[in-house]
């Protein structure tokens, strides 16, 4: 019996929790028997439905007091697991814990921690998650990252050298696989206060790098020159709204702006097929699911041009320079007057979409896996030319 923990602490988050609630359930599905979970959770989440209807049986939950970040998470971990024999231990963040036997695996969402951004309340904040991740880097046996764009960047700020490193994207949640039924969506308008004749969407929060205050402009640019589309943003935290309003400095745009907190999935679903356009002004991300989601509904994407979103989206989407509201604004108005060219942007995003997949990356982080088990036994997958095995990204 193999005995792997996986550390799902943060399975209520946004981005890393969107992570923990497909990847495990898409693992869970096609693993063997012969393996035993130990999954390490906040107490009230031992057994959650976050985890999907299929749990199997062989999962022991470790209840975990600590929060990631919490000094003393160093040493709980260790000590839960010191009776249990763990054979390979699975870290979807940074810092992982010191002190264990067992071959370590962490992923790696994005750095945009160790960078300093306008705005940031916490100086020191960089310095401190620089030394964190130099620490876990240090620790881990292999690195799994979600794009190229972060493996890059990893190798220039650490130098991995010969240490496994997978780049294993994240994928859609399987409910946007297929449309949501019409009465499905009308119901979400309703529950959303959203218009029925679409709008300019964005999906995110409002830290710093998200870059909405030049969003902000460039939209206001938009309505000067006759685009009468409301903004909505999505999964934004409380006061939100009061502090963006300011942004409008005075103008009488207020009724045209939508501030929504967090979204269920079945309600973003909807919420993609009645955008008219998605926009993605982040100056940096580790990956960017709001552009393959929306990709997959059949939204046209107009984003930042960065690197990860090229890494995503290809030439399915239409990109602008962030730090420029008017180029964002004729972005967006490009795919709104042209109705050929957003037509191909669809065809195309969906056509990317579909290759990004969550059998794929549970395929490739498995062959990890087997790297340092090998006598683990293989998926229970279909043969699939996505298989890697450990080595230079």
């Amino acid at each position: 019996m193999f005995r792997l923990f996986f550390d799902a602490r943060k399975v209520r988050d946004y981005g890393i929790g969107t992570y923990i609630r497909c990847f495990l359930p898409t693992l869970w599905e096609h693993t063997h028997e012969a393996v035993r979970w130990f999954i390490g959770v906040h107490p009230q989440d031992v057994d959650s439905t976050r985890f999907g209807p299929n749990r199997p049986p062989q999962i022991h939950w470790i209840p975990l007091r600590y929060r990631t970040y919490h000094p003393l998470s160093q040493f709980e971990i260790p000590i839960k697991l010191k009776s249990s024999r763990i054979h390979l231990a699975h870290f979807p963040h940074f810092p992982v814990p010191v002190a264990l036997d067992s071959p370590i695996i962490v992923t790696i969402h994005d750095t945009i921690l160790l960078e300093r951004w306008p705005g940031m309340r916490i100086p020191w904040k960089p310095a401190v998650a620089r030394l964190y991740l130099k620490e876990t880097l240090h620790r881990a046996d292999a690195v799994v990252t979600v794009s190229h764009t972060v493996a890059r960047t990893l190798q220039q700020m650490f130098k991995l050298g010969s240490k496994p490193l997978v780049v294993a994207h994240n994928a859609p949640h399987p409910i946007f696989l297929n449309p949501p039924a019409p009465d499905v969506i009308h119901r979400w308008m309703i529950k959303l206060d959203l218009p029925e004749k679409g709008f300019l969407l964005y999906v995110g929060n409002l830290k710093p790098h998200k870059n909405i205050p030049r969003l902000i402009q460039a939209w206001k640019i938009l309505r000067r020159r006759g685009v009468d589309l409301p903004l909505v943003l999505a999964g934004m935290p409380p006061g939100a709204r009061r502090q963006i309003l300011k942004a409008l400095a005075g103008e009488s745009l207020e009724g045209a702006l939508r501030v929504l907190p967090w979204v269920p999935l079945e309600g973003l679903h909807a919420v993609y097929h009645r955008a008219t356009v998605l926009v993605q002004p982040s100056l940096a991300e580790g990956f960017g699911l709001p552009v393959l989601e929306a990709m997959m509904c059949g939204t046209p994407v107009a984003c930042s041009d960065i690197p990860v979103f090229h890494e995503i989206a290809g030439d399915a989407a239409t990109y602008f320079p962030p730090d420029n509201p008017v180029a964002i604004a004729l972005a967006i108005e490009r795919v709104l007057t042209q109705p050929e060219f957003a037509r191909q942007l669809v065809s195309k995003g969906r056509h990317r979409a579909r290759s990004f997949q969550w059998e794929k990356t549970v395929r490739m982080v498995w062959n990890l896996y087997r790297h340092f088990l090998p006598d683990l036994p293989e998926l229970k997958l279909a043969a699939s030319p996505a298989t890697a095995t450990p080595g230079r990204s």
